[in-house]
C-alpha cells in the first residue's frame, strides 16, 4: 500500500461519516443515518455504492431509471436497497463497451470495459433480479431512445454512469429531468470529469451537491434535486 492509497483510505473514513448528511440534504430526511447499520449485511462497502444505497433507502423511489451498468456494482447497491425498502423498480441501460475502454476528447482515459457482452450485470445476485429490468443496446441512438423510454411514465431517480463526456451526459440530464416527477433527484458518477453537471444546473436553476470520493484524485458524484 502506497502513502497515497493510506491515506485515501483514512479520507474514506471521515467521508463514510458525512455521507449520510450528504444523502440527507437530498432527500429531507435523515433515513440514511438509521440504516447506515445495514451496510454490512448488504455486503456493500465501495464508495459509490455506499452513497447509492443510503441515498435509494432515504428517498424510497418507485421507479429508478439507470445509465451504464458495467459489471452491475452500482446496480446492485440500488437493486439491495429497493429489496430493503420492499418497493420500487430498477430500469438500467448498458451499452457495453468492449476492448480497451474510451478516450475522451479532452484526452480523459476511461478504462471501464468488459470482456464479453454476456459480462454485463453480472455482480446482480438472482434474488435481486425480479425488481430489474436490464436493456443492452447496440449503439449510442438505442440507448438514448431507450432512456427517453423510460423516463417517459414519470421516474423518482436517475443514475447516470454511462459514457461521461461532455455530451451524452447534458443530453442525458435533460432527458431524465423532463422525467424526474418533483423531489426527484439526478445523481451522477463522475462529475468533475467535465461541466455538464454545472452547466445543466444552471440551465434548470438548480445548484449540484458534490461529494468528493478521494482526496488527490478527480472523482466526485454529483446531484440535482427537481
Amino acid at each position: 500500500m502506497t502513502f497515497w492509497d493510506l491515506m485515501g483510505d483514512v479520507y474514506w473514513i471521515y467521508k463514510r461519516t458525512r455521507a449520510p448528511a450528504f444523502v440527507s440534504s437530498l432527500t429531507g430526511n435523515g433515513d440514511a443515518r438509521k440504516v447506515m447499520p445495514e451496510l454490512v449485511k448488504a455486503g456493500i462497502h465501495e464508495r459509490k455504492e455506499v452513497l447509492l444505497y443510503l441515498l435509494v433507502r432515504s428517498l424510497r423511489p418507485k421507479r429508478v431509471v439507470e445509465t451504464g451498468v458495467w459489471y452491475g456494482w452500482s446496480s446492485r447497491a440500488i437493486l439491495s436497497a429497493l429489496h430493503a425498502n420492499g418497493e420500487g423498480r430498477l430500469f438500467s441501460i448498458d451499452l457495453p463497451t468492449l476492448g480497451a475502454g474510451r478516450i475522451y476528447e479532452d484526452g480523459t482515459v476511461d478504462p471501464t470495459r468488459l470482456d464479453a457482452v454476456g459480462d454485463t450485470g453480472r455482480a446482480v445476485p438472482a434474488y435481486l433480479r425480479d425488481k430489474w429490468d436490464l436493456r443492452i443496446v447496440a449503439s449510442p441512438a438505442e440507448s438514448t431512445a431507450a432512456l427517453a423510454a423510460s423516463t417517459k411514465e414519470g421516474i423518482d431517480m436517475f443514475f447516470h454512469d454511462s459514457d461521461h463526456s461532455y455530451e451524452n451526459m447534458l443530453k442525458e440530464f435533460q432527458i431524465a429531468w423532463a422525467g424526474l416527477r418533483p423531489a426527484g433527484v439526478l445523481y451522477a458518477d463522475d462529475v468533475e470529469w467535465n461541466l455538464a453537471l454545472r452547466d445543466f444546473g444552471r440551465s434548470v436553476e438548480r445548484t449540484p451537491h458534490i461529494f468528493r470520493l478521494y482526496p488527490n484524485a478527480r472523482a466526485a458524484v454529483g446531484a440535482l434535486v427537481k
